[in-house]
């Protein structure tokens, strides 16, 4: 797998909570209308629920979106 498809040139971070049940559309659409940009330039763009626990990153990768998610979990 080339490398350079996954690198970005910028990273964006959406600073209202969202609702984590959205999907890649769902995320695109935000990127589209609430920034003006382009979802599917080199840029990375990252949005957190209420909580700041969850993350989720919409990724363009040769012919569609993946869609990274990350739960952070408390130390016990």
């Amino acid at each position: 797998m080339d490398a350079s498809r996954w690198r970005c040139e910028r990273v964006f971070l959406y600073s209202h909570p969202i609702d984590m049940r959205k999907g890649a559309v769902g995320l695109c659409v935000l990127v589209m209308l609430e920034l003006g940009r382009n979802p599917a330039n080199r840029s990375l763009y990252a949005f957190i629920n209420r909580g700041r626990d969850k993350l989720k990153l919409p990724v363009w990768h040769l012919n569609g979106y993946w869609v990274l998610y990350k739960r952070l979990e408390r130390h016990r």
